[in-house]
Protein backbone atom coordinates (compact mmCIF):
# COMPACT_ATOMS: atom_id res chain seq x y z
CA UNK A 1 0.00 0.00 0.00
CA UNK A 2 1.55 3.16 -0.90
CA UNK A 3 1.48 6.45 1.30
CA UNK A 4 -1.28 8.17 -0.82
CA UNK A 5 -3.61 5.11 -0.33
CA UNK A 6 -2.75 4.68 3.24
CA UNK A 7 -3.70 8.37 3.52
CA UNK A 8 -7.05 7.85 2.23
CA UNK A 9 -7.72 5.04 4.31
CA UNK A 10 -6.86 6.81 7.13
CA UNK A 11 -9.60 9.91 6.33
CA UNK A 12 -11.82 7.44 5.70
CA UNK A 13 -11.59 5.71 9.27
CA UNK A 14 -11.53 8.72 11.25
CA UNK A 15 -14.78 9.79 9.05
CA UNK A 16 -16.58 6.82 9.66
CA UNK A 17 -15.87 6.98 13.23
CA UNK A 18 -16.98 10.68 13.50
CA UNK A 19 -20.04 9.58 11.83
CA UNK A 20 -21.11 6.83 13.89
CA UNK A 21 -20.68 9.12 17.37
CA UNK A 22 -22.81 11.53 15.97
CA UNK A 23 -25.83 9.26 15.19
CA UNK A 24 -25.52 7.22 18.20
CA UNK A 25 -27.11 9.86 20.61
CA UNK A 26 -29.73 10.96 17.90
CA UNK A 27 -30.69 7.46 17.59
CA UNK A 28 -31.02 7.39 21.49
CA UNK A 29 -33.42 10.21 21.48
CA UNK A 30 -36.97 8.92 21.58
CA UNK A 31 -40.24 11.32 21.04
CA UNK A 32 -43.45 11.13 23.80
CA UNK A 33 -45.23 8.57 21.41
CA UNK A 34 -48.44 9.91 23.17
CA UNK A 35 -50.97 7.07 23.36
CA UNK A 36 -54.58 6.30 24.88
CA UNK A 37 -56.46 4.37 27.87
CA UNK A 38 -59.74 2.70 28.44
CA UNK A 39 -61.82 2.07 31.58
CA UNK A 40 -64.97 1.76 32.90
CA UNK A 41 -66.81 4.20 35.35
CA UNK A 42 -64.36 7.20 34.86
CA UNK A 43 -60.88 7.87 33.39
CA UNK A 44 -57.98 4.90 34.35
CA UNK A 45 -56.02 5.66 37.12
CA UNK A 46 -58.64 7.96 38.75
CA UNK A 47 -60.43 6.13 41.94
CA UNK A 48 -63.82 4.66 40.41
CA UNK A 49 -62.38 3.64 37.62
CA UNK A 50 -62.57 -0.09 36.68
CA UNK A 51 -60.68 -2.60 34.60
CA UNK A 52 -63.88 -5.16 34.53
CA UNK A 53 -67.23 -5.20 35.28
CA UNK A 54 -69.50 -8.04 36.51
CA UNK A 55 -73.09 -7.70 36.15
CA UNK A 56 -75.83 -10.14 37.18
CA UNK A 57 -78.03 -9.44 34.36
CA UNK A 58 -81.00 -9.20 36.98
CA UNK A 59 -82.40 -5.83 34.91
CA UNK A 60 -81.20 -3.82 38.44
CA UNK A 61 -79.37 -1.85 35.63
CA UNK A 62 -81.87 -1.52 33.26
CA UNK A 63 -81.91 2.46 32.13
CA UNK A 64 -78.80 2.79 34.38
CA UNK A 65 -75.98 2.10 31.77
CA UNK A 66 -72.46 1.39 32.44
CA UNK A 67 -69.90 3.89 30.96
CA UNK A 68 -66.72 3.21 28.88
CA UNK A 69 -64.43 6.11 28.92
CA UNK A 70 -61.76 6.43 26.34
CA UNK A 71 -58.83 8.75 27.58
CA UNK A 72 -55.72 10.08 25.48
CA UNK A 73 -52.36 11.76 25.80
CA UNK A 74 -50.96 13.65 22.92
CA UNK A 75 -47.72 12.88 21.17
CA UNK A 76 -46.82 16.63 21.15
CA UNK A 77 -48.01 19.39 22.18
CA UNK A 78 -51.27 20.70 20.03
CA UNK A 79 -51.95 24.27 19.32
CA UNK A 80 -55.88 23.99 17.84
CA UNK A 81 -57.15 21.10 18.85
CA UNK A 82 -60.61 20.68 17.85
CA UNK A 83 -61.80 16.76 17.80
CA UNK A 84 -61.21 13.03 17.83
CA UNK A 85 -61.82 9.56 16.34
CA UNK A 86 -62.00 6.55 17.84
CA UNK A 87 -62.26 3.30 16.46
CA UNK A 88 -62.65 0.36 19.09
CA UNK A 89 -63.67 -3.27 18.97
CA UNK A 90 -65.13 -6.09 20.95
CA UNK A 91 -64.97 -9.84 20.97
CA UNK A 92 -66.30 -12.97 23.05
CA UNK A 93 -65.13 -16.40 22.49
CA UNK A 94 -68.14 -17.76 20.59
CA UNK A 95 -67.52 -17.94 17.20
CA UNK A 96 -70.37 -15.57 16.29
CA UNK A 97 -71.67 -12.12 18.22
CA UNK A 98 -73.92 -12.42 20.58
CA UNK A 99 -77.42 -11.11 20.51
CA UNK A 100 -76.50 -9.07 23.95
CA UNK A 101 -73.81 -7.34 21.83
CA UNK A 102 -75.61 -6.50 18.54
CA UNK A 103 -76.11 -2.87 19.00
CA UNK A 104 -76.83 -1.64 15.37
CA UNK A 105 -79.85 -0.25 13.83
CA UNK A 106 -82.14 -2.85 13.60
CA UNK A 107 -79.83 -5.44 15.38
CA UNK A 108 -81.80 -7.14 18.55
CA UNK A 109 -80.11 -4.56 21.06
CA UNK A 110 -80.70 -1.74 19.06
CA UNK A 111 -81.03 1.24 21.11
CA UNK A 112 -78.59 0.01 23.87
CA UNK A 113 -75.85 2.28 23.37
CA UNK A 114 -75.52 5.86 23.14
CA UNK A 115 -72.27 8.08 22.73
CA UNK A 116 -72.04 10.79 23.81
CA UNK A 117 -72.78 10.43 27.11
CA UNK A 118 -72.89 13.01 29.94
CA UNK A 119 -69.20 14.16 31.09
CA UNK A 120 -70.35 15.00 34.58
CA UNK A 121 -68.67 13.30 37.19
CA UNK A 122 -65.84 12.22 34.77
CA UNK A 123 -62.59 13.05 35.03
CA UNK A 124 -60.72 15.72 37.12
CA UNK A 125 -61.90 18.84 35.31
CA UNK A 126 -59.91 22.01 34.25
CA UNK A 127 -57.01 20.23 35.79
CA UNK A 128 -55.44 17.70 37.35
CA UNK A 129 -54.90 13.72 36.50
CA UNK A 130 -57.59 13.87 33.63
CA UNK A 131 -58.47 17.09 32.18
CA UNK A 132 -61.89 17.82 30.11
CA UNK A 133 -61.02 19.52 26.58
CA UNK A 134 -64.34 20.02 26.05
CA UNK A 135 -65.86 22.16 28.25
CA UNK A 136 -64.73 25.25 27.44
CA UNK A 137 -66.33 25.09 24.14
CA UNK A 138 -69.60 26.70 23.05
CA UNK A 139 -70.92 23.41 21.64
CA UNK A 140 -69.64 19.73 21.21
CA UNK A 141 -71.10 16.92 20.63
CA UNK A 142 -70.68 13.73 18.45
CA UNK A 143 -71.71 10.47 17.19
CA UNK A 144 -71.14 6.45 16.55
CA UNK A 145 -71.21 3.76 14.37
CA UNK A 146 -72.01 -0.28 15.60
CA UNK A 147 -70.48 -2.80 12.82
CA UNK A 148 -71.56 -6.37 13.96
CA UNK A 149 -69.55 -9.33 13.04
CA UNK A 150 -66.44 -6.82 11.72
CA UNK A 151 -63.29 -5.87 12.84
CA UNK A 152 -60.20 -2.89 12.29
CA UNK A 153 -57.24 -3.76 11.11
CA UNK A 154 -54.71 -0.74 11.60
CA UNK A 155 -52.18 0.05 9.55
CA UNK A 156 -49.27 3.00 10.43
CA UNK A 157 -51.46 5.33 9.24
CA UNK A 158 -55.35 4.46 8.62
CA UNK A 159 -58.00 1.69 10.31
CA UNK A 160 -60.25 -0.10 7.82
CA UNK A 161 -62.84 -2.51 8.77
CA UNK A 162 -63.01 -6.05 7.32
CA UNK A 163 -65.79 -8.84 8.29
CA UNK A 164 -64.77 -11.22 11.11
CA UNK A 165 -67.31 -13.53 12.57
CA UNK A 166 -67.67 -12.56 16.79
CA UNK A 167 -66.26 -9.08 16.46
CA UNK A 168 -68.09 -5.87 16.88
CA UNK A 169 -66.62 -2.76 15.41
CA UNK A 170 -67.57 0.56 16.89
CA UNK A 171 -66.35 4.49 15.17
CA UNK A 172 -66.90 7.55 17.96
CA UNK A 173 -66.29 10.95 17.16
CA UNK A 174 -66.23 14.01 19.14
CA UNK A 175 -65.88 17.41 18.54
CA UNK A 176 -65.80 21.16 19.47
CA UNK A 177 -66.70 23.94 17.82
CA UNK A 178 -63.38 26.22 18.69
CA UNK A 179 -59.89 25.43 18.61
CA UNK A 180 -58.10 24.85 22.34
CA UNK A 181 -54.54 24.05 22.90
CA UNK A 182 -53.59 20.48 24.74
CA UNK A 183 -50.26 19.78 26.48
CA UNK A 184 -48.09 16.91 25.68
CA UNK A 185 -47.99 13.63 28.18
CA UNK A 186 -51.10 15.08 29.81
CA UNK A 187 -54.39 12.75 30.08
CA UNK A 188 -57.40 13.96 28.81
CA UNK A 189 -61.12 12.66 28.53
CA UNK A 190 -63.69 12.18 25.82
CA UNK A 191 -67.50 11.48 26.44
CA UNK A 192 -68.13 8.46 27.32
CA UNK A 193 -70.14 5.25 25.79
CA UNK A 194 -73.25 4.69 27.69
CA UNK A 195 -73.98 0.94 27.68
CA UNK A 196 -77.62 -0.09 28.59
CA UNK A 197 -78.20 -3.56 29.74
CA UNK A 198 -82.05 -3.43 29.87
CA UNK A 199 -83.31 -5.92 26.26
CA UNK A 200 -85.94 -3.88 24.51
CA UNK A 201 -87.56 -7.35 24.38
CA UNK A 202 -91.02 -8.51 26.50
CA UNK A 203 -89.85 -10.29 29.48
CA UNK A 204 -89.84 -12.86 30.80
CA UNK A 205 -88.62 -13.86 27.50
CA UNK A 206 -85.92 -11.96 26.25
CA UNK A 207 -84.43 -13.18 23.11
CA UNK A 208 -80.86 -10.94 22.98
CA UNK A 209 -79.25 -13.72 24.85
CA UNK A 210 -75.47 -13.14 25.75
CA UNK A 211 -75.49 -10.73 28.48
CA UNK A 212 -73.72 -12.89 31.06
CA UNK A 213 -71.10 -14.13 27.97
CA UNK A 214 -67.81 -13.17 29.16
CA UNK A 215 -66.50 -10.05 26.42
CA UNK A 216 -63.19 -8.00 26.30
CA UNK A 217 -63.72 -4.25 24.26
CA UNK A 218 -60.57 -2.58 23.27
CA UNK A 219 -58.99 0.42 21.42
CA UNK A 220 -57.58 0.16 18.32
CA UNK A 221 -56.48 3.57 16.94
CA UNK A 222 -56.87 7.21 17.97
CA UNK A 223 -57.49 10.45 15.89
CA UNK A 224 -56.34 13.66 16.84
CA UNK A 225 -57.67 16.55 15.10
CA UNK A 226 -56.61 19.87 14.35
CA UNK A 227 -57.80 22.95 12.08
CA UNK A 228 -56.46 22.18 8.78
CA UNK A 229 -53.53 23.57 7.45
CA UNK A 230 -51.22 23.18 10.59
CA UNK A 231 -47.84 24.30 9.77
CA UNK A 232 -44.80 21.58 10.51
CA UNK A 233 -43.72 20.21 12.71
CA UNK A 234 -47.76 20.89 13.75
CA UNK A 235 -49.98 18.26 12.32
CA UNK A 236 -53.64 18.01 10.94
CA UNK A 237 -53.90 14.93 12.28
CA UNK A 238 -52.20 12.71 14.39
CA UNK A 239 -52.80 9.21 14.51
CA UNK A 240 -52.17 6.96 17.38
CA UNK A 241 -51.80 2.94 17.70
CA UNK A 242 -50.15 2.54 21.12
CA UNK A 243 -51.57 2.27 24.55
CA UNK A 244 -50.48 4.51 26.84
CA UNK A 245 -51.97 2.94 29.98
CA UNK A 246 -54.34 0.48 29.47
CA UNK A 247 -55.68 -0.79 25.32
CA UNK A 248 -59.03 -2.56 26.79
CA UNK A 249 -61.50 -3.65 29.36
CA UNK A 250 -63.30 -6.67 30.18
CA UNK A 251 -67.32 -7.40 30.41
CA UNK A 252 -67.98 -10.07 33.22
CA UNK A 253 -64.44 -10.83 33.60
CA UNK A 254 -63.66 -11.50 29.92
CA UNK A 255 -62.73 -15.04 30.44
CA UNK A 256 -60.34 -14.26 33.81
CA UNK A 257 -56.39 -13.81 34.17
CA UNK A 258 -54.74 -10.98 33.13
CA UNK A 259 -54.84 -9.06 29.97
CA UNK A 260 -57.07 -9.63 27.60
CA UNK A 261 -57.70 -13.11 27.17
CA UNK A 262 -59.64 -12.84 23.56
CA UNK A 263 -56.30 -11.12 21.60
CA UNK A 264 -57.12 -7.76 20.20
CA UNK A 265 -56.26 -7.14 16.44
CA UNK A 266 -53.48 -4.80 17.38
CA UNK A 267 -51.21 -7.99 18.24
CA UNK A 268 -52.77 -10.59 16.09
CA UNK A 269 -53.69 -8.75 12.96
CA UNK A 270 -50.85 -9.76 9.81
CA UNK A 271 -49.04 -8.12 7.57
CA UNK A 272 -50.79 -10.40 5.32
CA UNK A 273 -53.96 -9.73 6.79
CA UNK A 274 -53.95 -5.95 6.37
CA UNK A 275 -52.53 -6.25 2.44
CA UNK A 276 -55.56 -8.36 1.74
CA UNK A 277 -57.85 -5.57 2.60
CA UNK A 278 -56.49 -3.45 0.16
CA UNK A 279 -56.48 -5.79 -2.98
Amino acid sequence: MTKAMRLRARVWFVTMTLLASSVVPVAHAQPNPGGFGLSWNDCIGLPGAAQNLDYACDGSRDGNPFRLVVTFTPPSDLVQFVGIDVYLGVRTAFPTLPDWWRLGPGECRAGGMVFPGSRAGIGTGATGACIDPWASADNAGGGFQWSSEMEFACSRFFCSAYPTSGSGALTIAFARDTSVPLQAGQRYLIAPSLIDPADPHVDPDPSCVGCATPACLFVNAVELVQIAGQIPPQQDIYYMTETSERQYVTWQNGGGGNGCPIEVPVRRTTWGAIKAIYR
